[in-house]
């Protein structure tokens, strides 16, 4: 269902990881694979397969501890109170989010597009390329999810540490502005200075090292009043 497009330099891509940490891999998909997880997850996909996971200053862990509700009218309100708490610990500089995610794997034998994803993700063909781009011996995915940023979302600066080698992004959004917000940012390691900024480009994955202390990154609030979704899927590595 899902392809690797044959064209990509690897090479190029591979020089380009080792001198910087990151590399963007546009096109990553044929367009045809690129079209089949777009249309999934924007259209696709019921509503209440996302569930939207808030965690602020006052709560721990990712679901253990941060609530994460299904994205059904009966739940709105309880989210919007958990979001003012969630924007008042990143005023204050704690750890802290708000987005929609999806959760877990379905059954064993499910064959909607976000399994068939997850399961090419870990396929030996992408394994093989994300090594050698890398460098690095590459074995598995860790956890995986489909992320969904509405207007007012963000995720706060944090360490990536212990969820495995490399992070990465695959972004499934068209026509998304900067001035929308939703951008991945890395930071020095103080926190204190933006070093690079990544806004969505439909079909492009950033991958990115995560080995030992991580890089400091975040995803700034999507801007007031946008309807548009930043859609993408995200995890590790290992």
């Amino acid at each position: 269902m899902f392809e690797i497009n044959p064209n990509l330099n690897t090479k190029k891509l591979r020089k380009d990881f080792k001198k910087n940490g990151s590399v963007q891999i546009f096109d990553f998909l044929t367009q045809e694979s690129a079209g089949t997880i777009y249309n999934f997850l924007n259209s696709g996909m019921p509503e209440d397969w996302w569930y939207t996971a808030v965690r602020h200053s006052g709560n721990e862990g990712y679901l253990k501890g941060a609530p994460a509700f299904k994205r059904k009218p009966e739940n709105f309100q309880e989210i919007e109170n958990l979001e003012r708490h969630a924007n008042k610990s990143f005023v204050d500089g704690g750890f802290c989010y708000s987005f929609d995610r999806t959760i877990g794997n379905h059954d064993e034998d499910c064959r909607c597009e976000e399994c068939e994803f997850r399961k090419f993700l870990n396929s030996e063909g992408t394994i093989e390329l994300l090594s050698f781009i890398t460098g690095m011996n590459i074995e598995k995915t860790g956890e995986v999810f489909a992320s969904r940023y509405r207007s007012g979302q963000f995720l706060s600066p944090h360490l990536d540490q212990k969820k495995g080698k490399v992070g990465f992004v695959y972004n499934i959004t068209k026509n998304w502005k900067p001035q929308y917000g939703g951008g991945l940012h890395f930071l020095s390691d103080d926190h204190n200075t933006v070093t690079k900024a990544v806004f969505p480009t439909f079909n492009r994955v950033t991958v990115f090292n995560i080995a030992h202390d991580g890089v400091p990154h975040f995803v700034s609030h999507v801007a007031p009043g946008i309807t548009e979704k930043r859609i993408s899927f995200a995890g590790w590595f290992k």
